[in-house]
This record gives C-alpha cells, structure tokens and sequence, in this order.
C-alpha cells in the first residue's frame, strides 16, 4: 500500500528548518505570556542554533553518502553544477528552432 513512499533526508532537514522558524515567530508573538525571561532567551538561541545546524545540513548533504561521486556524461560534476548543466540544456532545447 505504501510502496510508493520514500524516506527523504532534505524533507527532513527542511521541517527541522521550519519547526525553528515557527519556533522564533511564535515565541516573538507570546514573550509577554511567559514571564521568565531566561526560558524565553533560551528557546530563541536554541531556535536559532537548530535553525542554522539544519540549514547547513540541508545544503551541504553532509549526512547524504552513497559511495559514489556524483556522475553527468561521465565525467565527476558537483551536484549544482549538474543541476545547471541540466537546466541549460532544457533552455536550449527549448529556444532552439524546430
């Protein structure tokens, strides 16, 4: 029934991202219900942190490793520069005369 469904890391990375900014949103609205001041400067530096461990996480693949190079045309490419390559093309197929 599930066959479909995969696990995805930046899925991930990006709800912790979203949890930490919702965290900073909520906690900016309701500072003056919770008056310990301590409590609140703690969950604002801990938002922040896991906001920015998260979003490096998510950029840098750091925990992403299959043991393989990332491959185009057989020649090793960093994953953005595949990206790009690969967008190129489809703009050039796209404005090239049939």
């Amino acid at each position: 029934m599930l066959g479909h469904v995969e696990y995805s890391q930046t899925r991930t990375w990006m709800a912790v991202v979203m949890g930490a900014t919702m965290a900073l949103i909520m906690i900016s609205f309701i500072w003056r219900m919770y008056p310990n001041r301590r409590a609140n400067i703690g969950i604002v530096i801990g938002a922040v942190i896991v906001f920015a461990a998260a979003l490096w996480l998510v950029r840098r693949k750091e925990t992403v490793d299959d043991g393989r190079p990332a491959r185009l045309n057989g020649t090793y490419q960093e994953p953005m520069q595949i990206i790009v390559i690969i967008l190129l093309g489809r703009v050039a197929a796209t404005l090239s005369p049939p």
